[in-house]
């Protein structure tokens, strides 16, 4: 058998062997048996981009991430402040509450 032959195969063994460490990478379970940064990070672009379940997962995940900044930094202001303007006693008028200036205040 010539040199580059035997070459080739040593070649193609050594691949499959690393290949072989690398085939579970995609597993929960091996995962959780061996929890590096690396696996779980593999494993988290698998879930996300590959798998049909994952891609919801993600899509609602930065659904109510921007819910919950937008009702954090809109709505959430605007409620306070109408929450002060409607528990106040005073009778000046505030220029940033929701209720028009003509009412009466009783």
């Amino acid at each position: 058998m010539p040199g580059s032959t035997s070459s080739n195969i040593n070649t193609a063994k050594r691949t499959r062997r690393s290949n072989k460490q690398n085939r579970h990478r995609r597993e929960l379970s091996h995962v959780i048996r061996y929890p590096s940064l690396n696996n779980i990070a593999y494993y988290a672009k698998y879930f996300f981009f590959k798998t049909a379940f994952g891609r919801i997962v993600l899509l609602f995940t930065m659904f109510a991430g921007f819910n919950i900044y937008f009702f954090s930094q809109v709505y959430w202001p605007k409620i306070s402040v109408w929450l002060q303007n409607s528990t106040s006693t005073s009778t000046s008028i505030d220029t940033t509450s929701f209720e028009s200036p003509t009412e009466n205040e009783f």
